[in-house]
């Protein structure tokens, strides 16, 4: 017979286990190591700031640092108008779209017709029934054929 609530006995003693669940709990959190172009040009500035006076760095390698911010942000600044131009092209296609909660980390699905593109701090959004989802949570595209099939199905579909 398994039981689902069970404590650990250490020494003859109750141990608590609620740190070791926080810490798997932590183990589990999705980590972004991206650094955008703000804490590239701040670690350029702190790099330059605390310098050892004796021994300065050299301008070559502030030049080849600020070429590699510049890489970065024309880089970040394509990928912007390349997510605005793709969202824009799925104006009134039929689309769903897989979001996670950040605070519940629960997910939930929602299907429709981009109505529009709205497009805050350089972020696109696709708007379906009124409500706003970031590009980056588009699941499928798909044609009139099969959203009419799966439309009867209903297949896994909480959001609509």
């Amino acid at each position: 017979m398994a039981y689902s609530n069970m404590a650990v006995i250490e020494d003859g003693k109750v141990k608590d286990t609620s740190a070791a669940k926080e810490s798997d709990s932590v183990k589990n959190r999705k980590v972004e190591n991206s650094l955008d172009k703000e804490a590239f040009l701040k670690l350029l500035v702190a790099q330059m700031q605390y310098q050892d006076p004796l021994e300065p760095t050299s301008n070559t390698e502030y030049v080849s640092q600020l070429a590699t911010f510049s890489e970065l942000e024309a880089m970040t600044n394509l990928n912007e108008s390349m997510s605005i131009t793709r969202a824009s092209q799925l104006v009134g296609k039929k689309v769903s779209v897989e979001t996670t909660s950040a605070t519940t980390g629960e997910t939930t699905y929602a299907e429709g017709t981009v109505d529009y593109v709205r497009v805050e701090n350089g972020k696109a959004y696709l708007v379906i029934k009124d409500k706003p989802y970031p590009i980056e949570d588009l699941l499928d595209v798909m044609d009139d054929a099969y959203w009419e099939t799966y439309s009867v199905f209903d297949v896994g579909s909480n959001g609509s």
